[in-house]
């Protein structure tokens, strides 16, 4: 996500290829502007050399887009994304997995492609997608 963040005096200009989220927002604000949350913020700070390698999406159904599914979503640029979807009690019920070396632009589910030969092992990313949801604070990737 880009973020723009300009104060004069207080946090130099510079351009950053690093990943970032909405949820970083928070904590970098706090840290310009040199206050410790009184409570556990989720995100890093964008003004250190703190990085991820991957990033959290969510999406919980809500009224107004009825016909969209809950779903949440593992990010890692430039090697793949893992995606599950989740009917109305939270139980599971599709996947998707995309390379984005050879599909950057995601349009070949490769769960969905009929060769189960090329299909990652799905148990890591479903445990580590899991863990992710259940994190909170700065040990969150």
């Amino acid at each position: 996500m880009p973020i723009y963040l300009w104060w004069p005096g207080h946090v130099p200009a510079t351009t950053d290829g690093r990943l970032a989220a909405l949820v970083d927002v928070t904590p970098t604000l706090l840290a310009a502007i040199g206050l410790a949350p009184s409570y556990q913020v989720d995100g890093r700070g964008l003004l250190g050399a703190d990085r991820r390698d991957r990033v959290l999406l969510e999406y919980w159904q809500d009224r107004a887009n009825g016909s969209i599914p809950t779903w949440a979503s593992t990010y890692a640029p430039g090697r793949w994304q893992y995606t599950e979807y989740y009917d109305g009690g939270g139980r599971r019920v599709d996947r998707e997995y995309y390379d984005l070396t050879a599909d950057p632009w995601q349009l070949s589910n490769v769960l969905g492609d009929g060769e189960p030969a090329n299909d990652p092992d799905l148990a890591p990313l479903a445990d580590a997608l899991a863990a992710q949801r259940r994190c909170t604070g700065t040990a969150c990737s």
